[in-house]
């Protein structure tokens, strides 16, 4: 059997093996007979078929698992601890088509700090009692809960997905006109989308009311009583509307000045 190269020195062990094996397999192959050679071909040739579907129906067989994006829902409220927002008093003459006096009176909401509560997140929010003087707060804790902000004791106070959604209705007995009436109170969405102006700027708002209507001839001044906190994505509580008095024709208003989001 003649070594592959030219002389002794160019001859490798590697070279050598193929050359052996490739020599031995051509000579086993001359000695067998024609039937044989067939069908090791033909093995060989249904085991090449046989790696190649497999291959391709694994490859077929590889589905990507789709993964869900999460929501992100829009958010008013913007409780996030040193959050503050001032605001000024306006009065409103609904006696005398509706004139709105500025009072010249500033007062300021803002996020304290986060608290844990049953393994909830809840935010320290400090709401100044309206009309009650700048020192005067109402401590809430509140937190989002998907598309609500509800507080300590579940009540839903907003929702950004459901702009007309009524969340609570009761009745509500008012000494006030001089007889014990029961008045109906609904707590609801309202006015979504609406464009509203305060001296913060122009902003799309959603409105959280709460609504007295008034049993009639007590009340002098409409079948109902509004309170309403409006807010725009982003920047939080930008107006609070009540009529203070049931029996008070005036309107009074907590308008946006200035705000602060981190």
């Amino acid at each position: 059997m003649p070594w592959p190269g030219n002389y002794p020195g160019k001859r490798s062990p590697n070279k050598i093996i193929v050359y052996a094996i490739t020599t031995l397999a051509k000579r086993f192959f001359e000695n067998i007979p024609c039937m044989i050679k067939y069908c090791f071909c033909l093995i060989g040739v249904i085991s090449i078929v046989f790696m190649c579907s497999c291959k391709h129906e694994k490859k077929s067989t590889v589905i990507p698992t789709p993964v869900d994006s999460p929501i992100v829902y829009e958010n008013f409220t913007e409780l996030k601890p040193g959050n503050y927002w001032i605001y000024q008093d306006y009065l409103i003459d609904s006696v005398n088509g509706g004139a709105t006096h500025p009072q010249g009176t500033y007062d300021s909401d803002y996020v304290e700090k986060d608290t844990v509560i049953n393994g909830n997140t809840y935010h320290k929010f400090m709401d100044v009692a309206f009309l009650s003087g700048p020192n005067s707060y109402n401590v809430y804790l509140l937190r989002d809960s998907l598309s609500y902000t509800v507080n300590s004791a579940g009540k839903i106070l907003f929702c950004s997905t459901s702009p007309t959604a009524v969340f609570n209705t009761y009745l509500y007995a008012n000494p006030l006109a001089g007889v014990v009436d029961t008045i109906t109170v609904s707590e609801q969405m309202g006015f979504a989308d609406s464009m509203v102006t305060v001296d913060a700027g122009t902003f799309k708002t959603n409105t959280y009311r709460k609504i007295y209507y008034l049993p009639l001839p007590h009340y002098f001044f409409g079948p109902t009583r509004e309170y309403d906190r409006t807010y725009a994505k982003g920047v939080g509580l930008i107006k609070e509307t009540t009529g203070w008095f049931i029996m008070d024709p005036q309107i009074w208003e907590r308008r946006l000045v200035r705000y602060h989001i981190q």
